[in-house]
């Protein structure tokens, strides 16, 4: 009896150990996944901290980061005032481009002039008073000595402006002469001088302000 009592002991105790022993290897699993489960976690908030930090310490320094901070209201407006002097000196520009070629093409169409009264006089031996009588007597057929001065008709009557210019006539003298003068059409915008030329064949020019 006493033995059969030990017997049940012993297998208690038996069971009880190892049932400890189960225990303590659970619990040491247990840990071991929480530690690594842990570990990584931290690791990825020292990593984006130092992201974070990085970041921080780089805005100041880099160009593009700074370009997407909120602008305050005095760099808004610098940059529209530095966008609006762009725009302007650039309309600036292109309208002083047009205005040369402008004058350009107008003193052309002078010199065509004096080349085309220089031959009429050779035929008639005297100029003629408006461009639409710049036609000769060729061997009994009619030319017109230079179509494209017609133009200058259209501008005398002041009906078109030709390329940014009006065209006038100036009055002839006892000295068999001829003036033509080329007046911008608007001032400072379609031309800036006014342009003259006589038989000498010579383009003059000059600033004539708003009293054109």
């Amino acid at each position: 009896m006493l033995r059969n009592n030990r017997a049940r002991i012993n297998i208690t105790t038996f069971f009880a150990v190892l049932t400890l022993i189960v225990i303590l290897i659970s619990a040491y699993i247990a840990l071991d996944v929480a530690y690594k489960v842990y570990s990584k976690m931290s690791g990825k908030k020292s990593e984006s901290a130092t992201e974070k930090s990085w970041i921080i310490i780089k805005k100041p320094n880099d160009k593009k980061d700074r370009l997407q901070e909120p602008l305050g209201i005095k760099e808004k407006i610098a940059k529209s005032f530095q966008l609006w002097k762009l725009r302007r000196e650039v309309s600036q520009e292109a309208a002083n481009m047009v205005i040369e070629d402008n004058e350009k093409q107008a003193a052309k169409l002078l010199k065509r002039f004096a080349q085309a009264q220089e031959i009429f006089k050779k035929h008639t031996g005297s100029y003629a008073e408006r461009a639409t009588g710049l036609i000769i007597d060729n061997a009994g057929k009619i030319e017109i000595i230079d179509p494209e001065l017609a133009v200058i008709n259209y501008s005398y009557s002041r009906e078109r402006a030709t390329n940014g210019y009006y065209f006038m006539y100036g009055d002839k003298d006892k000295t068999d002469d001829f003036f033509l003068y080329a007046v911008p059409a608007q001032y400072k915008k379609s031309g800036i001088n006014t342009l003259c030329i006589d038989s000498r064949g010579i383009v003059f020019k000059k600033d004539n302000k708003e009293g054109n």
